[in-house]
């Protein structure tokens, strides 16, 4: 029976099968596999390009990861072609060809199309790497008697591993409050101080850059507001019905999508979506609503949770032709 995969697999299968497919390895009779340099030299009837990830190293960044977050490690990689003569063009000359391709593939394209690495959205990146005589020398003296070959070195940074049972995650503050006590035994009294509300500021949207984010707010009795409190299955939260305020360009399509959370699942897209467009390209609490809001379902009414909307945008980088998705801030509705 095969082994499990797991986040370090599927982040070195998924570069070595780019590798495979940039390089139109079947066409060009060139095997790609991922292993050590000495397993790649005893291959003879075609061209070999193995990938050694022969070390990995922690993030390097950031306190210590719980154990039921993802760690967050960089991957070092060791590229050797393994060439054979072919007509009249030497094996020397093919290892030089194909590692070539695979220098100007890795300048072209640093950093790959995202990948769904167990349920995380990742982009890795590939660093070209300077590997002196002594660091060269000490990968190659452990594989056997295999001759040193032509060689690339990158760090790919950075990639999950990603732990087996994930954490709910918490749920976000609507609000911040603030009560004082004259004595330290009555800390665990009930709550009874101020809290504040993050207020709804002026914001004009850049239409003008690639990369500009839709803002939003909910219009609740022609007010702005960004985050909402309601009981949970009362008659004023059966009533309510979410009308949003959005800015941006008034000619591009966003996409209204809510998460949701509960103490027992965590975090996760409600998959309700709404596809719309701007109404303005600013906000202004102050201002009267230049057009008709955008109404959308709450996701659930009758159970604690929390429920947080944001106006997704996605457009085609022009440098790169990457798709790129961007979101909003986020409205909250908390049911408690």
């Amino acid at each position: 029976m095969a082994l499990p995969v797991s986040s370090l697999s599927i982040m070195c299968t998924a570069i070595a099968q780019f590798v495979r497919d940039q390089l139109d390895a079947t066409d060009n009779n060139i095997r790609v596999s991922i292993g050590a340099p000495a397993e790649a030299a005893n291959v003879s009837d075609m061209h070999h390009l193995n990938l050694f990830f022969y070390r990995v190293d922690p993030a390097g960044f950031g306190p210590g990861t719980p154990s039921d977050e993802p760690m967050m490690v960089r991957l070092q990689l060791l590229i050797t072609a393994f060439g054979i003569l072919e007509e009249t063009i030497a094996a020397g000359e093919n290892e030089l060809r194909i590692l070539g391709e695979v220098i100007r593939l890795f300048h072209e394209v640093p950093v790959l199309a995202s990948m769904n690495v167990n349920e995380e959205q990742v982009q890795l990146q590939m660093v070209l790497q300077s590997l002196s005589p002594d660091d060269l020398n000490h990968i190659w003296s452990t594989q056997k008697d295999t001759a040193y070959r032509p060689s690339v070195a990158y760090e790919v940074a950075i990639g999950p591993i990603v732990p087996s049972v994930r954490s709910t995650g918490s749920p976000m503050v609507g609000g911040i409050g603030s009560q004082l006590y004259p004595r330290m035994d009555a800390r665990q009294a009930p709550f009874t101080g101020s809290v504040v509300i993050p207020p709804i500021l002026a914001t004009t949207v850049p239409i003008e850059m690639e990369d500009w984010a839709p803002v939003i707010c909910f219009l609740v009795n022609s007010n702005c507001a960004q985050s909402l409190n309601f009981e949970a299955g009362s008659d004023e939260v059966n009533a309510f019905t979410p009308n949003v305020w959005i800015a941006g360009d008034t000619t591009e399509t966003v996409t209204l999508r809510w998460d949701i959370w509960d103490r027992q699942n965590g975090w996760r897209a409600d998959g309700t979506t709404v596809e719309t467009q701007p109404i303005s390209i600013a906000i202004n609490p102050d201002l009267a609503v230049p057009g008709t809001p955008e109404t959308i379902s709450l996701p659930f009414t009758d159970t604690p949770g929390q429920a947080v909307l944001y106006a997704v945008r996605s457009f085609t980088r022009g440098s790169d032709g990457v798709q790129i998705e961007v979101r909003s801030n986020p409205l909250l509705v908390n049911l408690y």
